[in-house]
């Protein structure tokens, strides 16, 4: 199973504290028990938020098994379709 994640998602992992950090926690961690794990352009964006350096956000997606993964044509229009829908 491909899943992919919201930035929401990862920041609660990230922050210290956040409401729903054990609860994000356990779904990323099942994500990645069930197969692979994606981001897209805009989370890679706003997770670049995060860090001072590019190197420090590839290495945290190595380190949490996040693979980014960028849209093509296809993919949006169908994304959109579905929306649509």
């Amino acid at each position: 199973m491909i899943t992919a994640v919201d930035t929401n998602v990862l920041l609660d992992v990230m922050i210290p504290d956040t409401p729903h950090r054990h609860e994000s926690e356990r779904a990323l961690t099942q994500a990645v028990a069930d197969g692979a794990v994606i981001i897209s352009e805009p989370v890679y964006a706003e997770l670049a938020s995060r860090f001072v350096h590019q190197s420090e956000l590839d290495q945290f997606l190595v380190h949490t098994q996040l693979q980014y993964e960028p849209s093509n044509l296809e993919t949006l229009h169908t994304a959109g379709i579905a929306w649509g829908a």
